[in-house]
């Protein structure tokens, strides 16, 4: 098996902007990508014109990492949640100030896989992060990435 990866980053030069409750982070640009071809089918893509989405194209199981430092637009709890093909499979909640910073992580092991014994498939698995707490966001900057680890 060949090691595959990306990262996509909100470097602290270029933080994402304004998320309001219920709103996609924007994951940034990829900074770093290892294996996964530019053919037609390629192992990673980065969607929309937010750059909120990362598909995961193949099969197999991945490693997914998020870490954000996020400043609260209000006072609340500030909660991310990984969110795979609409479906949240993982949060992280920080109880905030208004302006205050705080840091959140997220890692979780996925599936992507095709159909098989009547299971729906996730190919491809796409990969978002929302902004469900109770305040929205004025900015912050992100790392995310997905390994494929299997």
């Amino acid at each position: 098996m060949t090691y595959k990866m990306i990262q996509v980053t909100n470097l602290p030069t270029a933080p994402f902007g304004a998320v309001a409750i219920g709103g996609v982070v924007p994951l940034g640009v990829v900074t770093h990508k290892v294996g996964g071809c530019t053919c037609n089918q390629p192992t990673f893509t980065v969607t929309t014109s937010g750059a909120n989405t990362v598909s995961i194209n193949n099969t197999g199981l991945y490693r997914v990492t998020f870490d954000a430092s996020v400043v609260a637009t209000a006072a609340g709890d500030v909660t991310l949640n990984l969110v795979q093909n609409g479906t949240v499979i993982a949060s992280a909640t920080e109880t905030a100030v208004a302006g205050e910073t705080v840091n959140l992580s997220l890692t979780r092991i996925i599936a992507v896989y095709n159909t098989y014994g009547g299971v729906v498939p996730t190919v491809p698995a796409n990969i978002q992060i929302t902004n469900t707490g109770t305040t929205a966001l004025t900015s912050g900057t992100s790392n995310l990435i997905v390994e494929r680890i299997y």
